[in-house]
């Protein structure tokens, strides 16, 4: 019996002994870690990479003004960005059976009739919920900021160039370019 209570006290006593306060002493350490996050980065969406103007007639000279064409269908653009943007967009001249449509200069921009400026000279434009402008080859912001993971329909639209222009019976393409910038 002896025997057995031997081990037993001294498992007993080893226990008792790890069992205790960790030893201490002057001084310690802890590390510490942090995840340091992306900065905010412009980052849009668009909900598709085509719109179509149908079929459109050239600009009448004798007419008071061009008629107005909305391309379908408007363009939802979302903010992927965890920060506020501000949208821009452009548009590029057109290419067209024969030759270009060119874009009016913004000094030029405004007349009724896009035979005001020539043949070949067609008006692109955009619409958005709060208003619409002009679009020409240098970047146009289109209001308002786009709130973090949100979105906004725009709306691209154009005025045919003067009767007489290049592309008849053909069909003409321009790109639309948007660009996000951190508001």
């Amino acid at each position: 019996m002896r025997l057995l209570l031997v081990p037993a006290l001294l498992g007993a006593a080893v226990l008792a002994a790890t069992a205790g306060p960790a030893l201490s002493s002057d001084n310690g350490s802890v590390v510490g870690t942090v995840q340091v996050a992306q900065p905010p980065a412009p980052c849009i969406t668009l909900s598709t990479d085509a719109i179509d103007f149908g079929t459109l007639q050239f600009s009448d000279p004798a007419a008071a003004s061009t008629p107005l064409a909305t391309g379908s269908p408007a363009v939802h653009v979302t903010s992927c960005s965890t920060a506020d943007e501000n949208l821009f967009a452009s548009a590029s001249a057109a290419t067209a059976s024969g030759g270009t449509w060119s874009l009016p200069s913004p000094a030029q921009l405004g007349p009724g009739n896009t035979c005001a400026y020539g043949p070949n000279v067609y008006e692109p434009q955009w619409g958005s919920p709060v208003g619409g402008g002009f679009l020409y080859g240098t970047a146009t912001q289109i209001p308002p900021a786009i709130p973090a993971a949100q979105g906004m329909d725009v709306r691209f639209k154009i005025k045919m160039p003067c009767r007489g222009s290049v592309g008849a019976g053909a069909t003409a393409s321009m790109t639309f370019t948007t660009t996000a910038v951190l508001a």
